[in-house]
């Protein structure tokens, strides 16, 4: 092998792991966003049940209504408190939905939001 070709390939490799990073970072940020989305789709589905459960019910063939995710319930408890993450007119029906949360989750929310009092 030449020294020409070593230096070659050593530059792929730096280029290659420059840009692994950044395409992990930009794979994160995505995840990221789509997790928000979810989440919040999932709380906004969560309080028109919520109506629905109060009036008459109409059957909708196409939305089978909410169901309890606690993958993005954990999701929620961790960012509600972050304004860029949960907007305000979110957290207003995240209030509502902690009201209605029960067992040992609820109390620890409790518990976390007298810290911040």
């Amino acid at each position: 092998m030449s020294k020409k070709s070593r230096k070659q390939r050593e530059r792929k490799r730096a280029k290659v792991g420059e840009k692994a990073p950044n395409s992990e970072l930009l794979l994160k940020k995505q995840k990221t966003n789509e997790a928000r989305t979810q989440s919040l789709t999932y709380l906004d589905s969560w309080a028109e049940h919520k109506e629905n459960k109060s009036s008459p019910k109409v059957v909708d063939e196409s939305n089978p209504g909410w169901k309890f995710q606690k993958s993005k319930q954990v999701w929620l408890l961790k960012n509600m408190y972050h304004l860029e993450k949960l907007p305000a007119k979110h957290f207003k029906v995240m209030v509502n939905y902690i009201e209605t949360m029960q067992g040992e989750s609820k109390t620890r929310v409790i518990a976390e939001a007298k810290t911040y009092l």
